[in-house]
């Protein structure tokens, strides 16, 4: 079952794939420093933008993520 995102949802997601685009090496803890809220949070936006296909993740380094936003993501972006 689908479940729509909520405005306020869709405002963090909106400043979150504006931050990834600007720097997709990026990291959860720097992402969450930089829009005020906690990793956790961070890691639930991610998981959900990932799991949607908004946002691809590759492997930078060892233990470095680098975050892409998808085609799909920029719409979803030009929508919000």
């Amino acid at each position: 079952m689908e479940t729509q995102l909520t405005e306020q949802e869709n405002n963090r997601a909106l400043e979150m794939l504006t931050h990834i685009e600007a720097n997709p090496d990026i990291t959860q803890v720097t992402l969450a420093d930089e829009l005020g809220v906690a990793v956790g949070t961070i890691n639930w936006y991610l998981k959900r933008l990932i799991s949607k296909g908004y946002v691809k993740v590759k492997r930078a380094q060892r233990k470095k993520l680098r975050y892409i936003i998808t085609p799909e993501g920029i719409a979803l972006r030009a929508n919000l």
